[in-house]
């Protein structure tokens, strides 16, 4: 039986999906890269979120590369396990991350969304 979810539930997973996404763009893999999916499935549910840290202990070359405290507080805060504590996307536009590196948030609009998603963003929001 498939239970529905909420919008809510969706949006929170899209949360996680962007500290994901930071993590792979940073790292050039995605945490748990190679392994069966049921594995992955139970390390996300089981095991802390993948850090930085994470990335160290897999690989020599990773260990090398150094990011800036900004970029871990804001992997840290979207991939926070309990999704009632995870941020909204609006807090994640307000991180330091975000405000320090990206042109901000008008150019994110003009350059990562398109119409319809910035239509969906505005309604979630309200």
């Amino acid at each position: 039986m498939c239970v529905p979810c909420s919008n809510h539930h969706y949006r929170k997973a899209d949360i996680w999906s962007v500290g994901i996404t930071a993590l792979q763009i940073g790292h050039g893999r995605a945490p748990y890269e190679g392994e069966e999916l049921i594995q992955v499935a139970k390390r996300i549910v089981h095991d802390p979120p993948p850090t930085a840290a994470y990335y160290r202990a897999i690989s020599k070359t990773h260990s090398r590369l150094k990011f800036c405290k900004p970029y871990h507080q804001f992997v840290a805060m979207a991939l926070t396990k309990n999704a009632n504590e995870r941020p909204s996307a609006n807090a994640l536009l307000e991180s330091r991350f975000i405000k320090k590196y990206a042109r901000g948030m008008r150019y994110l609009q003009q350059h990562l969304c398109n119409e319809e998603m910035l239509k969906h963003v505005r309604r979630s929001a309200a």
